[in-house]
């Protein structure tokens, strides 16, 4: 999804991403999930949830292309457990390719420590204005990270 305005996130800047825009494809795109959002080992809405403005318009996401689903958690779960919180409780992933069917571009966007990083991108719809659209594809994509079923739990 192409940016439009500049201004649609009033609270915060939209990121940049740093990497190349992703192909549709049927590579999976994993996100590690908090224990605070699993329930009864099922990921509730938040596991899905772009935080506004803390995510700059980008739900963190590890490329399969460049790392495995337990490579990602490890990685993750280190400096979570380094920061004295409670490790992640697992992946779930979404495709590229279901990104693309609703308009949800994804990009590499490396980080230091952290070259698999990417983004799937709703920097279109951060702003408070596009709440309840933003709402209804993250609800999408956590149905399709459901339906696939965890890619690896510890």
């Amino acid at each position: 999804m192409s940016v439009e305005s500049p201004d649609l996130n009033p609270q915060g800047e939209l990121a940049e991403p740093k990497g190349p825009k992703q192909a549709p494809s049927p590579q999976l795109l994993f996100r590690i999930v908090a224990h605070a959002f699993v329930v009864n080992g099922v990921p509730t809405a938040d596991a899905f949830k772009l935080r506004v403005p803390g995510d700059k318009g980008l739900l963190s996401v590890d490329l399969e292309s460049q790392t495995s689903a337990q490579a990602a958690y490890t990685l993750r779960a280190k400096s979570v457990v380094e920061a004295k919180r409670k490790p992640p409780a697992g992946v779930w992933a979404v495709s590229v390719n279901e990104c693309s069917a609703r308009n949800l571009d994804a990009y590499s966007d490396p980080r230091d420590g952290n070259a698999a990083h990417g983004g799937i991108d709703f920097r279109a719809l951060a702003s408070e204005s596009h709440k309840a659209l933003r709402r209804a594809l993250e609800k999408e994509l956590l149905d399709c990270a459901l339906a696939r079923k965890a890619v690896y739990i510890p």
